[in-house]
């Protein structure tokens, strides 16, 4: 099955109890273009650890590749701790390796190349994971230079590759990778391997290594003495084309290839009908450049935008979407990135490649070094947020269900908030009962003499009638801002702008204009 499910669910209408109700699952934009969407750890302690067990509890040390199986539940390639592990209802396991395994100086696991039943195979820092239509899982064994099979049987058995590092054709028992970070598995079976450390997109038939793509002939003296093979870049002819450090592979529904030219800080494709290798994210200037330096790697940055002026640093794995779109893992700018249309946005991560970890909506949470990514049927996005050993988990913002009418509606993340008095517009602000709000941010509220206080704590927040001017007291400190509205009485209740709730309560506040529906969030 290749990560290619479509991203965004369509709008959906539910009848209930004769009336109508309104349930949107489509994409909701912000005010200023964003999608409104939230992150949440789905898999991890977050310690560097290994253990099993319930998903917020078990450990994963750096996982690098995630994949879907048929049935919806994750693979996990645990690359530090050399294991595939598998996330099913709420429950992680091990899919395939062995637990257990001689430690090293540091005290962590070390790999081996063995063959055999599931729960006795070994593995080397295992990265990218493939599943074919059948169920059957690919693996992007890394440091054993190989390409592994696990059949629906749990047998695991080496596609190609012998353990040795190299660069060679042939039949599986010949050939050579060197680092393979990812895979990918065609409908008819032809497996697709990004050879890093070789620079090469290769794949494989019927057993038999095919390298695709032109070998580099750049060397970088990176000690003094001693050349390096590094990467190179050009557009062009399959046959003539060149990566740099290729790093993440996607099929999309055409059966061509979405590349990660991690090296270069780019997004490739390649048309395989055609036999044509393009560029189609990314600013290809600095990797035009590399030919006359000496850097491994080209300079990498953070821009979204229009596609041939986004910029990346060192983008990963990748998913196609059904949609004509891809996922990016943008590991060094600790974002997840989207390509759609020519136009390459932030789904995930602070938008300024701030590393960090912290869940929350869109524009506040934080990811460190996302490795891959893997999209579900119902839209959702697994991250895994490498450098925080954790799996995390994308979705959409779902309002809850809405009466189909006119009248202003006020929902606090899933929640719907109920008033007396319904709000108003006045003037271009949304006017609320301030009462109903507070209520639900636990404050108290109290009014006399044409000023309302709301309490909580050791807070107190005061706001006149006709005043714009309202203060709050705190146990510190004692200071007044600016209301965009004056507050008035509407029948006997205290009305105030709702950006004030921006303000004070750290709310993230957005119109949602089809459903006449003011949306707050924590931010």
């Amino acid at each position: 099955m290749i990560k290619r499910i479509k991203l965004f669910l369509l709008l959906t209408i539910i009848w209930l109890g004769g009336g109508a109700s309104i349930a949107a699952a489509e994409p909701i934009y912000g005010e200023d273009g964003a999608l409104l969407s939230e992150v949440a750890v789905y898999l991890g302690s977050g310690q560097y650890t290994h253990e099993n067990g319930q998903l917020l509890e078990a450990g994963v040390r750096m996982p690098q590749g995630i994949a879907l199986l048929p049935d919806g539940s994750l693979l996990v390639a645990d690359t530090r701790n050399q294991l595939i592990k598998l996330a099913k209802g709420d429950q992680v396991t091990i899919y395939a390796g062995i637990e257990g395994l001689p430690v090293d100086a540091y005290g962590l696991p070390v790999g081996a190349l063995l063959d055999g039943a599931a729960e006795e195979a070994t593995f080397q820092r295992p990265q990218g994971i493939a599943i074919a239509e059948d169920g059957t899982v690919y693996i992007a064994d890394t440091n054993n230079h190989a390409i592994r099979r696990i059949s629906l049987s749990g047998e695991v058995t080496t596609v190609a590759g012998d353990g040795v590092a190299g660069s060679s054709d042939g039949a599986s028992e010949e050939a050579r990778f060197d680092h393979p970070s990812d895979v990918a598995v065609a409908d008819d079976g032809t497996i697709y391997v990004a050879d890093r450390g070789n620079h090469l997109i290769r794949r494989i038939v019927d057993g038999e290594v095919e390298t695709l793509t032109a070998a580099s002939e750049r060397y970088v003296e990176v000690v003094e003495g001693v050349p390096l093979l590094a990467g190179d870049y050009a557009d062009g002819t399959l046959a003539e084309a060149k990566f740099n450090e290729p790093s993440g592979l996607a099929l999309d529904d055409a059966g061509n290839l979405y590349v990660s030219d991690t090296g270069n800080q780019l997004i490739r494709y390649i048309d395989l009908a055609a036999g044509e290798v393009t560029t189609v994210a990314g600013d290809v200037t600095a990797a035009r450049q590399l030919e006359r330096g000496q850097e491994l790697f080209a300079r990498g940055g953070f821009a979204d935008g229009e596609a041939h002026a986004a910029r990346f640093h060192a983008p990963r794995g990748l998913a196609a979407t059904a949609d004509g779109g891809v996922v990016i893992a943008d590991s060094l700018n600790h974002a997840v990135r989207y390509l759609h249309n020519g136009t390459v946005s932030t789904l995930a991560g602070s938008g300024e490649g701030l590393a960090g970890d912290r869940d929350g909506m869109n524009g506040h949470n934080l990811l460190r070094e996302p490795t891959d990514v893997a999209v579900n049927e119902n839209g959702d996005m697994y991250i895994a947020d490498s450098g925080n050993n954790l799996i995390k988990r994308w979705s959409l913002y779902k309002l809850p269900e809405l009466p189909q009418n006119e009248e202003i509606k006020v929902v606090y993340g899933q929640e719907r908030i109920v008033f007396d008095t319904q709000p108003e517009l006045k003037n271009g602000r949304t006017m609320v009962p301030v009462r109903a709000v507070v209520e639900a941010f636990g404050y108290t509220s109290s009014y006399q003499s044409q000023t309302v206080t709301l309490r909580k704590g050791n807070t107190s927040i005061d706001m006149e009638v006709g005043s714009r001017t309202m203060k709050v007291k705190t146990e510190d400190e004692t200071y007044t801002k600016e209301l965009d509205a004056a507050p008035y009485i509407e029948g006997d209740r205290f009305m105030v702008p709702l950006r004030f709730f921006s303000e004070e309560f750290a709310l993230d506040v957005q119109w949602h204009a089809p459903l006449k529906t003011v949306i707050l969030r924590d931010k």
